[in-house]
């Protein structure tokens, strides 16, 4: 298992709001694998199950 704090999610660059990110306010969640310096690949992830814990 991996856990993510959720204080290490950043707001996308695309986002205009300010203020601190609140979870009890958010309806979805998506992931996107970035690519970097690199150069472009494919391939498939897959994701047995995601979950919010409070810790």
């Amino acid at each position: 298992m991996i856990e993510i704090p959720f204080n290490d999610f950043v707001r996308p660059s695309w986002h205009n709001g300010s203020g601190p990110m609140v979870l009890s306010s958010v309806a979805s969640l998506s992931l996107y694998a970035g690519v970097g310096a690199g150069s472009p690949g494919s391939g498939t992830l897959y994701f047995d199950s995601i979950e919010v814990i409070k810790s």
